[in-house]
């Protein structure tokens, strides 16, 4: 049910070869998404908090283009390299919804990295020309381990339709049922 309710969004949405899960709450969606916001996750990806950089944002919550600039200039100036820019496409508290054209062009300008977090469902249909990848197999690498003790190969069904292979929520139940 899961596979056929998503390739109907996709069919009214598009792309017509995207692919997705429902997921329980905001939590679990995060899982996902670049952790770089999350202080403890700097240091764990090995980038220090101190190299994680704000950028002044308007009364909205927007990100200011020209801050964003100015940031990077100021970082490449001190020797420092900066390699991505997250914005976002409807955050959580305030359903701000950063100017993504102006915010590529300085990314495309500068050879950054720009990923857009879509914590609303924003990036589905107002951005779809950011996808990063248009490849099926992408959406499950990262989780292709193949761990033993969390995916059974022999399992007794039809495994197409085992999410759980795409996600790290390995036994979830069928979220599908509140869309």
């Amino acid at each position: 049910m899961e596979k056929h309710v998503m390739r109907e969004v996709c069919s009214m949405v598009g792309p017509d070869w995207g692919d997705g899960l429902f997921c329980p709450g905001g939590s679990t969606i995060r899982l996902g998404r670049v952790p770089l916001l999350d202080s403890q996750v700097r240091c764990i990806l090995g980038i220090g908090e101190q190299n994680v950089i704000s950028v002044k944002t308007d009364k909205v919550g927007q990100i200011i283009p020209e801050s964003l600039e100015d940031k990077i200039q100021e970082k490449l100036n001190d020797g420092s390299v900066p390699f991505m820019v997250v914005a976002t496409l409807g955050t959580t508290v305030r359903g701000a919804f950063d100017p993504i054209d102006d915010i590529a062009d300085i990314c495309k300008k500068y050879d950054l990295w720009l990923h857009i977090d879509a914590a609303w469902g924003g990036g589905c249909t107002a951005a779809m020309f950011y996808v990063v990848s248009k490849r099926q197999r992408d959406s499950t690498q990262c989780y292709s381990r193949g761990a033993e003790y969390l995916f059974q190969k022999d399992k007794h069904y039809d495994r197409s339709y085992d999410m759980g292979d795409k996600y790290l929520q390995c036994g979830r139940k069928c979220d599908v049922f509140k869309f």
